[in-house]
């Protein structure tokens, strides 16, 4: 399942969604085979993560040896750890298979700090993370150019 050193942060204006944000390393020539068994995991993982509450979970891989993933959970990630750990054992061999290609070292896994959002209805940031409205927007129409 990963390293449960991640950055949580409620989606902005919804209190039913979080998102969790890891990077990981992958191990030295494991990328291509990472992709390849990621192109559709096993079913039986899949609703396992459904079930737990995974609404979302999407993974992108930088170079040969970067993993991104952005995770979205209807009750927040730890729950869904919780019950994925509830669950025990889906499927002993994807795990093991996914264990042999990613680092398992801690300076493997990093936290990522959110910055920035910008959504439809507006701005957000920092610790807070207030939005800003959208009517608040300053006016970024062309200027005139002279001739």
């Amino acid at each position: 399942m990963g390293s449960p050193l991640l950055a949580r942060r409620p989606e902005p204006g919804s209190s039913a969604v979080e998102v969790t944000v890891q990077r990981a390393r992958l191990r030295p020539g494991a990328g291509a085979r990472y992709s390849e068994v990621h192109s559709r995991i096993p079913a039986r993982i899949e609703a396992a993560l459904r079930s737990c509450g995974v609404i979302r979970w999407q993974i992108w891989r930088d170079g040969d040896d970067s993993l991104f993933h952005l995770i979205e959970t209807a009750d927040g990630f730890d729950v869904m750890l919780e019950r994925m750990r509830l669950l025990g054992p889906i499927d002993p061999e994807w795990d093991q298979l996914i264990d042999a290609l990613v680092d398992s070292a801690d300076d493997s896994f990093a936290t990522l700090e959110h910055v920035w959002t910008m959504t439809p209805e507006g701005q957000h940031g920092g610790e807070d993370g207030l939005a800003v409205p959208s009517s608040d927007r300053a006016d970024i129409s062309p200027r005139p150019t002279s001739s």
